[in-house]
Parts: structure tokens; sequence; C-alpha cells
């Protein structure tokens, strides 16, 4: 007798039980394909993810599909013996050995990059794959257990079976390197010390000199290229910025990531700048992890100090799915970081801001980063570069904020004539920065030696002093900016010399008499 139908299209046998029902099916074994695929594509798009990844923690057998398994191998190998990985290796590799058939023939390799997402994740991806085989292997030793158990098969043998299975299973974790362990009151004695010594800064409050990123913020045309080269240049010559003292003159790398090479060297046309000081790299790139190990083995052999990049937006296009991805971003940020802490040198990042974003004096800079603002919060610390009359005007505003930053919007006057910043004294600016200024300046005279007994020219001591380029010409700024600092100097004595027949004020120094 048939019972009423419904849509599970129940019966019922002759004992009463039902049939004809849906069974559930039998669980599957454990696995994330796409995982698995995403860590072979990715290697082949960055071999270095190979080492990401680690060789010693992911075997072949921890891929659940026989063809995934035969190329995670092939690509060991190939790693091993120094032969770059890409579909054309990979594929010889697999038909040398009569395997490409089996892995799903050309057609599945060139696929494996497909919708690839950002390289930097499989590190995440080899640890769903590892995860996946263990839960294999638990799979697999709960389906020997029912067999056995239903078997009649010896209870404590059964039982010390699925001990040693489990035991083999669990991998101690290594403990932290004691190396890496440091006492809280050796550090806190280091913390008192570096408030001794003083913070170390390139540029006095604005660039830290340690291994720190930084962002440079503004709206796009503010001038924040501009900016950011005029900024490297003093650095490379040791010269102040923005009246604040450049503490330690070092090499420059710039790359310059996002303009044409022609308007990049239409931004530079004024630097003044001696050579082999500062270093233009004038080609896209992505800073990925092959990218980013090349740039700091050119900051170590180069023995760089700085390293300026332009632009954000630039330089990370394929990394992150689009600019209000947050959480890609910080990825990219946290890698970067990784780099500049490795290479113990700042790096600095500009970037646009938001439409929206706040023009005040208490605006945080923060908050300025256009769309990934995850980013700027990430990074060490923000400049960030506002218009302050207009956007046709040549007052800016720069603030900063974050670790050992931390500074009130300066307000400065830019020269398209020159592209130089100077502090504006038109908007308040103090006796006491004036003087900070002018003792800086004869500071950086003296610790460079650009005045002896010998009578110099304002425009010899300047060269002498790093303030411009040796054998260019002083501007009447540059100029001004020396005599101020040697006036009213007892120990600086002055005299006229003749020189190609016009009377030149020169300038000696007393006290070496």
């Amino acid at each position: 007798m048939h019972a009423r139908t419904d849509h599970t299209r129940t019966t019922t046998r002759h004992n009463g039980r039902p049939f004809g029902r849906r069974r559930a099916e039998t669980p599957r074994a454990p696995t994330d394909n796409g995982a698995e695929r995403s860590i072979l594509g990715a290697v082949i798009v960055d071999n270095n993810q190979l080492t990401q990844v680690g060789l010693e923690q992911l075997e072949p057998a921890d891929f659940y599909q026989d063809a995934h398994q035969v190329l995670f191998r092939h690509q060991i190998a190939l790693h091993a013996s120094g032969t770059p990985i890409d579909f054309h290796t990979l594929v010889h590799a697999l038909r040398s050995s009569g395997e490409l058939d089996a892995v799903g023939g050309v057609e599945y390799v060139s696929a494996l990059d497909h919708g690839l997402p950002r390289a930097t994740n499989a590190r995440y991806y080899a640890r769903i794959v590892k995860e996946q085989a263990a839960r294999r292997t638990l799979w697999a030793l709960g389906h020997r257990l029912v067999t056995d158990a239903a078997s009649g098969t010896d209870l404590a043998e059964i039982t010390a079976r699925a001990t040693q299975a489990l035991a083999d299973l669990s991998v101690p974790s290594e403990a932290l390197a004691a190396s890496d362990l440091e006492d809280a009151a050796d550090v806190a004695a280091e913390g008192r010390q570096i408030a001794t010594d003083g913070i170390r800064y390139l540029l006095d409050g604005i660039i830290p000199a340690y291994g720190m990123l930084g962002f440079l913020v503004a709206y796009t045309k503010v001038g924040k290229t501009t900016f950011g080269q005029a900024l490297a240049a003093h650095v490379a010559m040791g010269r102040p910025f923005l009246e604040r003292a450049v503490r330690q003159r070092v090499k420059v790398l710039v790359l310059a990531a996002e303009d044409p090479k022609e308007y990049t060297a239409w931004l530079a046309r004024d630097l003044e700048i001696d050579r082999n000081w500062m270093t233009f790299r004038r080609l896209p790139l992505v800073l990925n992890a092959t990218t980013l190990g090349r740039i700091a083995t050119t900051v170590r052999v180069g023995g760089y100090g700085f390293v300026l990049i332009a632009s954000w937006q630039a330089v990370v296009r394929g990394l992150i799915e689009e600019e209000n991805d947050n959480a890609g971003a910080v990825v990219v940020v946290e890698d970067v970081k990784a780099v500049a802490r490795d290479t113990g040198v700042p790096w600095l990042i500009d970037a646009h801001s938001g439409k929206g974003e706040d023009q005040s004096d208490d605006a945080d800079p923060l908050k300025a980063m256009r769309g990934a603002s995850g980013a700027a919060a990430a990074a060490d610390y923000t400049l960030s570069l506002r218009y302050e009359n207009g956007t046709f005007g040549t007052r800016r505003r720069l603030s900063g904020k974050g670790r050992f930053v931390s500074f009130a919007p300066i307000a400065m006057d830019f020269d398209p004539a020159t592209s130089s910043y100077a502090v504006a004294g038109a908007s308040g600016a103090t006796s006491a920065a004036k003087d900070a200024y002018r003792e800086t300046t004869w500071r950086q005279i003296c610790e460079m030696g650009a005045l002896d007994t010998t009578p110099r020219s304002i425009t010899e001591i300047a060269q002498r002093a790093g303030l411009i380029a040796k054998g260019a010409r002083s501007t009447a700024t540059q100029r001004r900016r020396v005599t101020e600092a040697l006036k009213d100097r007892p120990e600086v004595g002055f005299v006229h010399e003749v020189r190609g027949g016009k009377k030149t004020a020169c300038y000696r120094r007393l006290g070496d008499l």
C-alpha cells in the first residue's frame, strides 16, 4: 500500500520503514580546490611566493587533487634547480616526465593564474591547504575507526592505533627564538637613552631617521611630487628645509612610478644637487614581494638612506581590488613596512587624498588618504599637504602625525619659478623661528668647514657648506641666507677683494688666527 506522496517522494515498505526518501549524502573528503589552484598560480606569477608558502611546511601530499600534487612537485624541483618557474618551464618539465596529460594538459597549466587573487595571499591559501590535509587525515581515521569497530577488532588495538595517529597528526609549534626575546628592563633603558640622546631625524621633526614608512598625502595637483623632490634634494645635500635642519646627509632613491619620464624631468629642473647623491628610477613598478626585495637590495648595495616613491595609487595596481579595499591596502602597507624595517632607512610614499578631505588646521592627516584610508592609518606617520589660499594660490600648509611625528601646520610659500618652498613670513613666522633658521645655517657652515682663514665669497661659502651644488650660481635668496648667518659674528671677519675686475665681499674666520 502506498502512502501519501509529497515533495520528498516518501513511500512505505512492508516493515513500516520509509523508502524512496533521498538519502543523506556521504560526507566528502575535506578539500579546497580554489586554494590549491591559487597557490600554484601565485608561484607562476611570482616565484618568490614559493618560499613564502614555506617548502618546509607545505608538501605535494598536502594537495588533494593528484594533478595539483604533480604540479607542486615540479614547481619545487624547478625552484631547487634554480630554474625560473613559468608556464613554459613548467609545461616542459611535465612533458619531459610524461605527466602533462595527467594534469589536464597545456590548457589547465595555462589557466592556473586566471582570476587569481593578489599573489600576497599565497601564505593564507597555504594555511588552508595544510589545514584541509589535516582534516582529511582525521576524516580517514574516522572511517577506519568505524570499520575496525564494526569488524570486531580488539578494542585496545583500535584505541592504540587512533592515539598514535592523532599523535602523528599534531605538530608541536616551535618556541620563539630566545635571541628575539628582550627583558623589559633593557627595553625601558633603551627608551630612556633615546630620550636622553634625542630622537634621530633626517629632517627635524618631519622625517624620522629610522626604518619607518610615511605617507605624503595631498589633493591631486597640489604639488606633492614637486614637494617630495625638493625635500629629497635637501636631504641629499644636507641643506635645511622649511627652516628645519637636515641632521644627516644621505643618498636618496626616488622611484617615480606614476608620471611620464619627461614630466618627472621637468619637475626636477630646478633641483640643485651634487652628482651621485640622488638617483631616479622613472619606470612603472608594483610593490609585490619580488619588487620589494629588489628595492631592498638596491638600497643596501647602493648605500641609500632615504626612499621616496611616487605614487601609492600607481604602485599598488593589481595588489588591491579597488581603492576602497582597506583590508587589501593594509596588507601591502605591512609588507612595505617590513622591508623598511629590514633596510633600516625611512621610506616616504606620496598618495592622493579624497575629494572631501578636511582642509582645516584641526584636520587629522591620517584620515586624508583617498579610498584606502586604512593604509594611511597603518603607516608609521602621515604628512598632509594642503592648499592655503585656493587652488591657484601659491600658499601651502604642511602638518604631520604619527610615530615620532607630530607638528601643527606649517605655512609655506611656493615659488613656481624655482620650484622651491619657504616658510611663509606673512603667516606668523616668529623671530624665534628666524633665529633658529639663522643658527641652523651657521652650524652647517661650521660643521662643513666652509669658513676658514682664507677669505671666501658668499657663493664659495654656500658651495662648501653644501647649500648649493659645486660650480652652480647662487640665487639672491641663498646669498641672503648665508649673509644673515654670518652677520654680527665676532669670530667672522669681512674684507673686500677684487675678483674678475669686480669688488667682492669676502668673509673669513678670525678665531683661528
